[in-house]
C-alpha cells in the first residue's frame, strides 16, 4: 500500500528519529570514525579519495571503487523499465525531498564530511502491515545513486541497500543508533528482496 497521504509525516518523523538518534547516541569516537578515511574499508577508502578528486559541484555518479556483487549471487532481482518508471512518477508525484543524515551518505560513501545530498523518497507498506515500511530514495543530484531501506519498527532499525538503475548491491548498512556494515551476500540478498517488494507493488497499482 502506496503511503500516499502519510508518506511525508512518516519520512519526515523516521528519518528525524534517526538523525537525532546518530546525533545523540553515537560516540565521538564513531564520529570521527565515520568520516576518517583511515577507519572506512579499502573500498570506501577509494571511494572518498575519488569523490574527493572531483571538482565541486561537479557530477558524482555511484562510485567507481565499489565492485558489484550482482556477478556474484544468482539472487539479482530487477524492476522492469515499466515498473521503474512508474515508481518514478509515482515518486515525483506523492514523495517528498528528503536530505539524507551525513552520517549515512558518509558512511556508504556517496558525500564527503559537511556535504548533505537529498533524496526524492517514497514509503509503502503492506495492509494491515504497521511493523515494517519501505522506502524508495533516488538522488536529486545523481540519478544513478538510489536506497532502497527498510524501517522494522519492532526492532527500531532501518536497514538500507545502496545500488544503481541496474539494481547492483553496492553496499550497505544498518542502524539503531550507530550505523554498521553488512556482507555483501547478505546485503545482496535483502536487495533483492527489497526490489521484489517495490515490483509487485508497482504491478497492483494503476499508472499515476
Amino acid at each position: 500500500m502506496l503511503s500516499r497521504k502519510d508518506s511525508a509525516v512518516l519520512s519526515f518523523v523516521t528519518s528525524s528519529m534517526f538523525s537525532a538518534a546518530l546525533l545523540s547516541t553515537a560516540p565521538g569516537s564513531f564520529i570521527a570514525a565515520a568520516v576518517g578515511p583511515d577507519s572506512l574499508p579499502a573500498a570506501f577508502q577509494q571511494a572518498l579519495t575519488a569523490l574527493k578528486e572531483r571538482a565541486p559541484g561537479a557530477a558524482r555518479p555511484v562510485p567507481a571503487a565499489f565492485v558489484s556483487a550482482s556477478a556474484q549471487t544468482p539472487d539479482h532481482a530487477v524492476l522492469t523499465a515499466a515498473q521503474m518508471n512508474k515508481l518514478d512518477a509515482y515518486n515525483q508525484k506523492v514523495g517528498i525531498n528528503m536530505p539524507f543524515d551525513p552520517l549515512i551518505t558518509q558512511f556508504i560513501a556517496v558525500t564527503r564530511p559537511g556535504e548533505t545530498m537529498t533524496f526524492r523518497q517514497i514509503n509503502a507498506n503492506d495492509d494491515g502491515d504497521n511493523v515494517h515500511f519501505h522506502y524508495f530514495n533516488r538522488s536529486e543530484t545523481d540519478p544513478n545513486v538510489m536506497i532502497f531501506f527498510l524501517f522494522d519498527k519492532n526492532r527500531n532499525t532501518i536497514t538500507g541497500y545502496l545500488t544503481n538503475p541496474q539494481f547492483d548491491y553496492i553496499s550497505g548498512y544498518v542502524t539503531n543508533g550507530t550505523p554498521s556494515a553488512i556482507s555483501a551476500q547478505a546485503g545482496a540478498a535483502g536487495l533483492a528482496d527489497e526490489v521484489r517488494w517495490w515490483a509487485k507493488e508497482m504491478d497492483s497499482l494503476p499508472n499515476p
